[in-house]
């Protein structure tokens, strides 16, 4: 192999791994709890509110001061998401 094939062959193999990551990083995205159940977004005071649910009682949300931040918040409450549990013991 020539020097210049040997260099070709090294980019080529370093486009692939920097397409590999990309679409690693975009299936990531995806995969978010805000990308799968797409909850409601809109503004609450001066902050963002991403809910999915009904109301901020039963459902869950994130809260930040950008869209994105919220989104993300989302993706925390979700993630630590526990049911609500009655003084009689039962969800809801």
């Amino acid at each position: 192999m020539t020097d210049f094939e040997m260099e070709l062959a090294g980019r080529l193999h370093e486009a692939n791994l920097v397409a590999a990551h990309a679409a690693e990083a975009t299936e990531h995205e995806r995969q978010r709890p805000f990308m799968l159940l797409r909850p409601r977004m809109f503004p609450d005071g001066n902050q963002w509110c991403a809910l999915y649910g009904d109301n901020l009682h039963e459902g869950v949300a994130g809260f930040g001061y950008t869209p994105a931040a919220a989104a993300t918040q989302f993706d925390i409450e979700w993630l630590n998401a526990r049911l609500a549990v009655g003084k009689d013991g039962r969800h809801g």
